[in-house]
């Protein structure tokens, strides 16, 4: 399979649109998403390959039109934070177990203070708020984070039909998503606004030298690491975290991966293919 050409992913993401037929209007909601992220909207698709939003069966998702990876298509992506925090609580994981949870210092004794600062499709956000957690997620690619608010939208008011009116609302007082660069944040005085948390959540997309061969030939994550942002800075924010946060840091790594930035973590927690490296 050929690689992906940086270069055609470089201007589609430039070009990406809101796609809708003629003659059909999008709910208040998306509309005005689309416009706060500057998204135009389009009633044709262009016959080569192109990366567009689409509402389908009422979820905002991201349509891959054609595909420059080679003979596979993706499915659409969207993200569905109800269906995610409806499997982890199915789960009953057990919190003195699960290498994740020991990482992160979790008891189920209290509740701990937890910002994803690199939420990405908010999987992990949605994992660590089915235990109790509270947690800020944060995101800064323009491309995910309107997925995320349609999501976030979706969950405030779809929850309590799925989990019982006062679940719900227990869950979404702990929760809270920020569409926002927290490290750019951590350059000026916004940051001073914020409510430290006890433990901030690295989790950097896995590079091409990560050794994360699984992520390398999973198509739709080889797209996510193209058309998303590059964290180039992850080495900096590793060392304000550090600073920020009021108990620990803890990144996310491919198990045979070298620890962020080359700093030695202070202790590790390990699954079967990835690793939690913790600094104190």
């Amino acid at each position: 399979m050929s690689g992906l050409n940086s270069t055609s992913v470089t201007d589609v993401k430039s070009s990406i649109f809101f796609y809708h037929p003629a003659g059909e209007l999008p709910p208040l909601t998306i509309s005005n998403l689309m416009q706060r992220y500057s998204v135009p909207f389009k009633h044709s698709i262009p016959l080569d390959w192109s990366i567009y939003y689409q509402l389908i069966d009422g979820q905002l998702k991201l349509v891959v039109n054609g595909t420059p990876l080679g003979e596979r298509a993706i499915a659409p992506i969207s993200i569905d934070l109800i269906s995610m925090l409806k499997y982890h609580l199915r789960q009953n994981y057990s919190i003195k177990r699960e290498p994740f949870f020991k990482a992160l210092g979790l008891s189920g004794n209290e509740r701990i203070s937890v910002v994803d600062a690199t939420c990405g499709m908010a999987q992990d956000s949605m994992l660590i708020l089915s235990v109790g957690a509270i947690v800020t997620s944060y995101e800064r690619s323009n491309i995910l984070i309107p997925l995320i608010l349609d999501g976030v939208e979706r969950m405030r008011n779809g929850l309590s039909q799925e989990v019982g009116s006062e679940r719900a609302a227990s869950i979404l007082e702990r929760f809270q998503f920020c569409p926002a660069d927290l490290f750019q944040m951590s350059s000026n005085s916004q940051v001073g606004q914020l409510e430290r948390p006890q433990v901030i959540y690295l989790d950097p997309m896995y590079s091409s030298q990560s050794g994360r061969h699984k992520a390398q030939s999973n198509i739709r994550m080889r797209l996510l690491q193209q058309i998303l942002a590059p964290q180039d800075d992850e080495n900096q924010l590793l060392v304000w975290a550090q600073r920020y946060a009021l108990k620990r840091v803890v990144v996310k790594r491919a198990l045979r991966a070298d620890p962020l930035g080359g700093v030695t973590p202070h202790h590790t927690h390990c699954g079967k293919s990835t690793r939690y490296d913790v600094y104190c």
